[in-house]
């Protein structure tokens, strides 16, 4: 009280925020822990003032170091900011600052029904208020785009907690849009490079890759052709393009030459994806008819050897599952088996729901994310024996219809990632090996069929295969059959080592 008179306020209703900010920065000379007693004991006595109605609830609360320097002064945020948070005062927004400290509490439930933890409630919380606290002293509303500038004005005083507070922000907002918060939501935050060309190439790219998406092409897949795309259009700006109807032979044929790659292979699969770009392009009548055949890669299609596990190892997949007890580990031996003697790639894995297991038949029915193609496959005892195991004693408690779910909230579909973890922590030496990860279980299982005297045909279909080219690579691992139709060295004039035929 004394310190307030002294700054000239002689009435309790007086007392502002400009009077904590003060009190926040005044040097008492004395230890970090007195100091704490001393605003501790000023805040019971606002909140007392406050009970009885005589200044705002909100000032007590800012007298606490842990929320005081997140909550932020607009004063001092760069002039940019500054301005924009000027001029959302005039511009509609999402509801007011009270509103929003209401909505708070029925969205720390969401997230309590989700399965968030005791600790990640109350760094909800704590965010939410302090967001609450800027909006309210400066008589502003709640708008996403005003949360962002906040966001990175006070991110400096987070410490490694920003990435926190950044997600927590990202799923408010996502509740007051949509109503709800999508388990398993991952969220991007950098700007999109797409959106920073030219609107002639930007809206051709974005709908070429619209149409990838529409053809079960996998969002990944689109992004990657993305980039090869705005390769192109980069070069097309960088010589004074201006729209693709402009786009002659000659340019096409001036950027195969000059456009660099690390490797040929790079190269080429960078072509292709550019070639099934203006092909596109002339569909929509926005480029010359035949241009795309003037874009070609000049390379071979590549061959390598083809890499499965070996005995030992399958052992020890199998002694794995035998000596596994802890939740993740019944997960991992569960991902890990059914890669082994079902095939499936890894994003069939992470997708297989409990519906798509038919027990009494036993019996696996999967739509394949890649090909969009059925498949229904036997369940066998080493597999259906794991994922059992799983759902009985590791599997967390959750009403998510996949089989294979995340350990910590939310509890919901995995990502791929996961199964080729899964594989190093069985295998480790397999973190060394190039083309290392889950797709090895694959190719073993289609090469065990083929050891096993199965057709052709047979490993076609276990593998949701349309046509053989893809197969005949394993026949290189039939050792036995490969032994019945040897061709004469004789035939072929070669002498073996010491010059015996």
């Amino acid at each position: 009280m004394y310190y307030l008179s002294e700054q000239g306020i002689t009435e309790i209703q007086e007392i502002a925020f400009s009077a904590i900010d003060m009190l926040i920065h005044t040097d008492f000379h004395c230890s970090k822990d007195t100091r704490e007693m001393y605003l501790l004991h000023a805040r019971f006595m606002l909140e007392f003032f406050a009970s009885l109605n005589i200044i705002p609830a909100k000032l007590s609360v800012m007298l606490d170091d842990r929320i005081y320097f997140q909550v932020g002064r607009m004063e001092l945020f760069s002039s940019e900011h500054q301005t924009l948070l000027e001029q959302f005062r005039n511009k509609s927004s999402l509801f007011s600052a009270c509103e929003f400290h209401e909505r708070i509490s029925a969205f720390e439930t969401v997230l309590r029904d989700l399965g968030y933890g005791t600790t990640q409630l109350k760094s909800s919380s704590h965010i939410l208020k302090a967001l609450y606290l800027f909006l309210y002293r400066y008589g502003l509303d709640y708008h996403p785009e005003i949360a962002g500038i906040w966001f990175e004005e006070i991110k400096k005083t987070l410490g490694n907690s920003w990435k926190n507070w950044r997600r927590i922000l990202r799923l408010f907002k996502q509740y007051t849009e949509e109503g709800i918060v999508l388990k398993g939501t991952r969220y991007t935050y950098k700007i999109d490079i797409l959106d920073t060309f030219p609107e002639w190439c930007r809206i051709p790219v974005k709908s070429f890759m619209d149409r990838l998406i529409r053809e079960f092409r996998s969002h990944s897949t689109a992004r990657n052709y993305k980039f090869s795309c705005l390769r192109f259009c980069r070069f097309l700006i960088t010589n004074g393009i201006n729209g693709f109807d402009k786009v002659t032979i000659a340019h096409i044929r001036l950027f195969s030459l000059t456009d660099e790659h690390a490797t040929p292979y790079g190269r080429a699969t960078s072509f292709a994806v550019i070639r099934q770009f203006l092909y596109y392009l002339e569909e929509q009548k926005l480029l010359q008819t035949g241009l795309h055949q003037a874009l070609f890669s000049e390379r071979a299609r590549s061959a390598g050897i083809t890499d499965i596990l070996g005995g030992d190892q399958i052992q020890r997949i199998h002694e794995y599952r035998h000596v596994a007890s802890t939740p993740m580990e019944l997960r991992t031996a569960a991902i890990v088996t059914v890669g082994l003697e079902l095939g499936l790639r890894a994003s069939d894995v992470v997708r297989l729901k409990m519906k798509d297991i038919d027990w009494k038949n036993r019996r696996v029915s999967v739509i394949q994310h890649k090909t969009q193609n059925a498949l229904s496959l036997p369940l066998t005892t080493a597999a259906g024996n794991a994922v059992y195991r799983y759902l009985l004693k590791g599997r967390p408690e959750t009403d998510s219809p996949y089989v294979f779910v995340h350990h910590h909230a939310p509890y919901d579909r995995m990502s791929t990632k996961i199964c080729n973890n899964s594989l190093y922590c069985i295998l480790p030496e397999r973190y060394d090996v190039v083309n290392k990860g889950f797709y090895v279980l694959r190719r073993t299982f289609a090469t065990t069929l083929l050891r096993n005297n199965a057709g052709i045909q047979m490993v076609m279909d276990f593998l949701g295969h349309t046509d053989n080219t893809s197969v005949m690579k394993y026949l290189s691992f039939d050792e036995e059959r490969m032994r019945l139709c040897p061709l004469s060295l004789t035939q072929y004039s070669l002498l073996l080592e010491g010059g015996a035929e």
